[in-house]
């Protein structure tokens, strides 16, 4: 149909009211051969969204790896971002997409453009929990402690979702263990208050401060007896942490 469409003159980047054109949907939707179609008429490969977002978000958002290669070779802008700042290499982290993210990676992508909330890949890729992805982004010279604008760090976010794979690779890789997000809370904070005994544990092993409070001044062990963590009580307190 496509086929039939283009020969017939049809406009191939003629957009809804969204500002969604045909390139757009079939990235969405993974159809390589309707990629190729198109930009074989001349697609436009960087036309945006009334959102910014470009077919290669929307490819790397959906996890379609063969088009993004396409788009790529067809010259797209690896690191043209959406309305909010967020880049092709930031889609594919936020949704754990490591084939997209290392098409992206060979193509040069800016590894630690952040998103207009000061979020990085890297924070993304811990967000999502997605090791394979921080593992690709440690690989690439992320900035391991780059915060966002609440200043949390990457380890801070894992600690906080619970994820002891993605801590250890940020531990492995010399992130800052004590470094505090804008309220004081340390990455020690977040995992006691989350309940997260593996990533308390990997922290002190680290040499956490058992007994960095936040700006109230609550420190991890109030923190985890507020929330009912028992284990994490014993955890800390047999790691030396003040119970006066």
């Amino acid at each position: 149909c496509v086929q039939l469409l283009l020969a017939a003159h049809a406009a191939v980047d003629q957009a809804d009211s969204n500002g969604v054109t045909p390139l757009h949907v079939t990235c969405g939707k993974g159809n390589g051969d309707c990629v190729r179609l198109l930009l074989t008429a001349q697609a436009a490969v960087d036309q945006a969204a009334s959102n910014g977002i470009t077919p290669l978000i929307h490819a790397c958002l959906k996890g379609n790896g063969d088009c993004a290669r396409m788009l790529l070779t067809a010259h797209a802008v690896v690191d043209q971002a959406d309305s909010e700042g967020g880049t092709p290499l930031y889609a594919a982290c936020v949704e754990g997409h490591g084939d997209c993210v290392q098409l992206l990676l060979a193509a040069h992508a800016a590894v630690d453009q952040a998103d207009s909330y000061g979020c990085t890949p890297l924070y993304a890729a811990c967000m999502k929990g997605d090791g394979d992805c921080v593992q690709l982004l440690l690989a690439a010279h992320a900035v391991v402690d780059q915060a966002d604008s609440n200043g949390g760090t990457p380890l801070y976010v894992a600690c906080g979702k619970g994820d002891g794979d993605c801590v250890q690779l940020l531990l492995a890789a010399h992130a800052v263990v004590g470094q505090a997000n804008s309220s004081g809370c340390t990455p020690l904070y977040a995992a006691c208050i989350g309940g997260h005994g593996d990533c308390a544990q990997l922290l002190l092993a680290a040499n956490a401060v058992v007994d960095q409070a936040d700006s109230n001044g609550v420190t991890p062990l109030l923190a985890a007896c507020v929330k009912g963590h028992g284990d994490i009580v014993k955890l800390l307190v047999h790691a030396g942490a003040r119970t006066d």
